[in-house]
């Protein structure tokens, strides 16, 4: 049976150049017991397991930090929604993928739907950084535009805040109202 070794590193010797890369970190090395490739890095536990244990911990590893990592790296990708307007947003600023309603063939970034006057639909993404983003929205009538900033909040929702004269109203009793100003929406 095959076996490896479970390495971690607490702190690099100074003469090693690769050493600071592995500063901190868990390496699962795969080979055998007699092979150390990293001989000279300073080690806080060096532990012994077999091959099809160090897969086993590899696979579970990775199906826990996978969504976490996915999601990190397109905060602004997702289903949203704010029950207190029954409003729902379909998104996605890194590509124009999301169909629009009434058009088969025409993609846009996004589209916010619910009790509102008519659906809203992202066609263009102005600005896009780490925790903020700039859109324009055109209503599906087409008659209303709207600048739109998306802003990510710490427990990964977003909040909308519409800037400019025109205003999203949502339904709400048959009436129309105006939406807050900034429309706080959380992940789906």
């Amino acid at each position: 049976m095959s076996s490896g070794t479970v390495i971690i590193v607490t702190h690099p010797v100074d003469f090693n150049p690769l050493a600071p890369l592995f500063n901190g970190a868990v390496i699962i090395v795969s080979h055998p017991i007699d092979y150390d490739p990293l001989a000279s890095v300073n080690t806080l536990f060096t532990f012994h397991l077999s091959l099809s244990i160090m897969k086993k911990l590899f696979f579970f590893l990775s199906l826990i930090l996978m969504p976490l990592i996915m999601q990190a790296q397109n905060p602004f990708q997702g289903k949203f929604i704010n029950s207190d307007f029954n409003l729902r947003l379909n998104l996605n600023l890194y590509e124009a993928n999301i169909p629009q309603p009434q058009f088969d063939d025409e993609m846009c970034y996004g589209i916010l739907a619910g009790s509102t006057n008519g659906h809203w639909v992202i066609l263009k993404v102005n600005e896009i950084d780490e925790s903020k983003a700039t859109v324009r929205a055109i209503s599906d009538s087409g008659i209303e535009a709207q600048t739109l900033e998306i802003k990510l909040l710490k427990d990964n929702s977003i909040e909308i805040k519409q800037v400019g004269s025109t205003n999203i109203r949502g339904v709400k009793n048959s009436k129309y109202v105006k939406l807050p100003k900034p429309i706080p929406m959380t992940r789906k």
